[in-house]
């Protein structure tokens, strides 16, 4: 008899799914899964589910391949059920979908902290119309206090506490990162240590003690109120006076005391924040006798002139006094009593503080004791005071500084300052205390600042020139986003911002996800200004979007649309660019023209800035257009000074692909030159012919000051706007003392001025600016 033969059929080998190109990737990327078996699979039956990790309810879709494109951030379980006969099989992969990080900045409460207080930290996005996932990220904080190295600390939370008990500088960077990105924020910012210095006290009277101090060193205007504490012998507790009012003056008297009695003192602050301070250095001081056995000197008179004060008193009236004493000190300055002794009822004080307030008492020595009369409080006269000492500057933020100093060894009336970013010399702002902060300016630029103060009478000497740096800020969008046709294929393109405000870390570039099997890049490297496009579909719109990611911020995205046509007829890039000659004002190029897609009314646009040593650009951008294939470069040139130029050629269809950077750093003038800067109105100037026109002015040099054109140097335009023309010419000296062949650069000033003012000359001013 013949059966039906049996099969057995047995469970799959080895089964898997793999995925390209990969299980953690950013969003709007297409993955391919495929179910792997070292079994026959003909006859078998598969399943795909896409859904949570906790419900496998989503729709099947059938296949040994499915591809699918996750359209929001998350984590997903892709499920594959596999049936052959022998029962269904299920296996599992985990999905990261993650959009790359941008937008992310680190905020901070208080803004201004002092040393105690806690200080709060929060990442959070820069553009509240964009939204983040922050609850995807991972979160590794590092706080650097001090010089002596770092705190880490691990959290996966975008929010952290931390009490800082370091004075100064202090940085806290926060590295956040998902499963397919990171990027690494930094805050910079100053700790204040408002602890008073230098507390010390004196006796004033037989119940009063005067107790003096000196602010905190960094950022005093953070004190909102002083607050004294005191401690006498028939005293139970410490009693405290707040001299909220008395905040800026830095010395106070303490009355209604106890004669021949011991008093402590200690200073504490409060914070604008609302913080206190630690205590100061406890200090002590006596008050004098009550002058109950013997009399003082009467009518104590203080003359004050330049620098001197004459002080004279009467005799007691009973008594025999063996002697006399004038004691004398600043009344806002911490530090001992100065002693003269004497036999007269006069003496004179010589080598006093120009414009300080002093205290001055007479005390009369009798055979076992002493009897002081009441203080006299004067203000000594004299000239200027001197400058300040010991500035220092830090940046408060992207926008602001901070100026700091110590006070002359006089009374002033307060301080101006001095804008010397510019030879103007301008005041900024007048204050009264010896801190400032300055707003309004630009971000990651070096600004230059003078302080002088002055007295009721006449102004003191000025500062050395201080310097400082604000902090990175938000870049702008680059310029000139656009999208051109290069050899078949798109090309996008753009140019540096015109300020980045910090170094460019990276061009974020987006777009459109349905492109996300295309090889286009997420990012550009800083040198990078274009991208190649291939494969993108022809004749459809696409759109793309590129983003600065600054040092500690994101600039607003650029946006331009591209689409793919046969051919796009912008010229190509100039190619050959070199830097011919360079001088103290200006810079020589030359190029080579397109090889491909000349076109029409071919032009070249040049633009330029200036660059740091690690080739980084730091200032403003500027452009010069041209027909011809060279250019000399004088707009904002200076002397000294490295530049970065780039060309891209423009034609009736637009504009190519930037050429290389070419870099040339301008020559100094020769040892001992004078510049000359020539103010013109701007319809005076042949902007169209600028070398005939410095050389129409040179020629002009020569026949007013008889200077040899051998000795003229440079020649540059340092400032341009809608009304006036500034040019810069640099006159170098003569060869030597026996040189008579022509004017002494001490000449050439009033042989200029005087050519202005008869009219010689369409110049609105000459100023000698340097050298001089």
């Amino acid at each position: 008899m013949r059966g039906n033969k049996l099969q057995f059929i047995s469970a799959l080998d080895n089964l898997t799914i793999s995925a390209d190109p990969g299980i953690s990737v950013a969003l709007g990327t297409t993955i391919n899964f495929r179910a792997e078996t070292t079994s026959f699979v003909d006859d078998v039956y598969f399943l795909w589910y896409i859904d949570s990790e906790t419900s496998y309810s989503g729709h099947g879709v059938k296949g040994t391949k499915f591809s699918h494109q996750f359209k929001e951030a998350g984590t997903y379980v892709v499920s594959l059920a596999a049936n052959n006969g022998a029962g269904p099989q299920v296996e599992m992969v985990v999905v990261n979908v993650d959009a790359p990080i941008a937008g992310l900045t680190i905020q901070q409460e208080p803004e201004d902290p002092a040393v105690g207080e806690g200080v709060i930290f929060i990442v959070t996005t820069t553009d509240e119309s964009k939204s983040v996932d922050i609850s995807r990220m991972k979160y590794q904080w590092t706080i650097k206090e001090g010089p002596d190295g770092a705190t880490v600390m691990n959290s996966m939370l975008p929010i952290l506490l931390h009490t800082f008990n370091t004075p100064g500088q202090q940085t806290v960077s926060v590295a956040v990162s998902n499963s397919v990105d990171s990027v690494n924020l930094t805050s910079k910012f100053l700790v204040s240590d408002l602890t008073v210095t230098s507390l010390s006290c004196v006796p004033v009277s037989s119940t009063s003690i005067q107790v003096v101090w000196n602010p905190p060193t960094l950022r005093p205007g953070l004190v909102s109120a002083y607050t004294l504490k005191y401690f006498g012998p028939s005293m139970t507790t410490w009693h405290q006076m707040s001299l909220g009012v008395n905040a800026s003056s830095h010395h106070y008297r303490v009355n209604d005391l106890t004669p021949s009695t011991t008093y402590e003192f200690i200073m504490v602050t409060t914070s604008s924040g609302g913080g206190m301070s630690e205590d100061s250095d406890k200090v002590s001081a006596t008050t004098l006798p009550d002058n109950a056995d013997h009399q003082p000197a009467k009518a104590v008179k203080v003359d004050v002139s330049n620098r001197e004060a004459v002080v004279s008193w009467s005799a007691p009236s009973s008594g025999t006094p063996t002697g006399y004493a004038v004691e004398y000190w600043m009344s806002d300055r911490p530090g001992v009593p100065k002693h003269q002794s004497t036999q007269k009822t006069s003496m004179k004080l010589t080598g006093l503080t120009v414009g300080a307030a002093y205290t001055i008492r007479v005390k009369t020595w009798y055979k076992d004791d002493a009897a002081y009369a009441d203080v006299v409080d004067v203000q000594i006269e004299g000239s200027s005071p001197d400058s300040i000492t010991n500035p220092r500057a830090f940046p408060e933020n992207s926008t602001a500084v901070v100026i700091v100093w110590d006070k002359p060894k006089v009374d002033v009336v307060g301080y101006h300052v001095y804008n010397a970013t510019d030879s103007d010399n301008s005041v900024v702002t007048t204050v009264q205390d010896n801190t400032v902060t300055i707003g309004d300016l630009l971000p990651w630029t070096t600004y230059y600042f003078i302080v002088q103060p002055f007295s009721t009478n006449q102004p003191g000497q000025k500062s050395e020139v201080i310097s400082v740096t604000t902090d990175y800020g938000v870049p702008d969008p680059v310029k000139d986003l656009q999208c051109v046709m290069k050899e078949g294929n798109a090309q996008l393109q753009w140019h540096e911002p015109v300020r980045a405000n910090g170094p460019i870390l990276k061009y974020l570039i987006e777009y459109d996800n349905s492109l996300s099997n295309l090889t286009i890049p997420k990012y550009a490297d800083p040198g990078v200004l274009a991208i190649l496009i291939e494969g993108l579909p022809k004749y459809q719109k696409f759109e793309f979007s590129v983003t600065v990611q600054g040092a500690l911020a994101y600039s607003a995205a650029a946006v331009t649309t591209c689409t793919r046509t046969e051919a796009s007829g912008v010229p190509g890039s100039p190619s050959a660019i070199y830097v011919q000659h360079t001088n103290v004002a200006s810079v020589d190029l030359r190029w080579r023209a397109p090889e491909v897609d000349q076109g029409d009314n071919l032009t070249y646009e040049i633009r330029y800035g200036q660059y740091s040593r690690g080739g980084t650009r730091i200032g403003p951008e500027m452009v010069v257009t041209t027909d011809k294939l060279y250019a000399t470069i004088r707009d904002g040139i200076s002397p000294s000074t490295e530049y970065g130029f780039t060309v891209c050629a423009k034609n009736d269809k637009g504009a190519g692909a930037p050429s290389e950077t070419a870099f040339a750093v301008t020559l100094a003038p020769e040892v001992g030159s004078v510049e000359y800067e020539f103010k013109f109105l701007s319809p005076d100037f042949n902007a169209l012919n600028a070398k005939d026109f410095g050389d129409n002015l040179k020629h002009k040099i020569t026949q007013i000051t008889h200077v040899s054109t051998d000795r003229l140097s440079g020649y540059g335009v340092t400032h341009r706007d809608k009304t006036d023309v500034k040019v810069s010419i640099w006159i170098s000296p003569r060869s030597s003392a026996s040189d008579t062949s022509g004017p002494s650069t001490e000449s050439v000033v009033s042989a200029l001025d005087s050519a202005v003012k008869k009219g010689e000359f369409t110049v609105s001013s000459i100023t000698a600016v340097s050298g001089q």
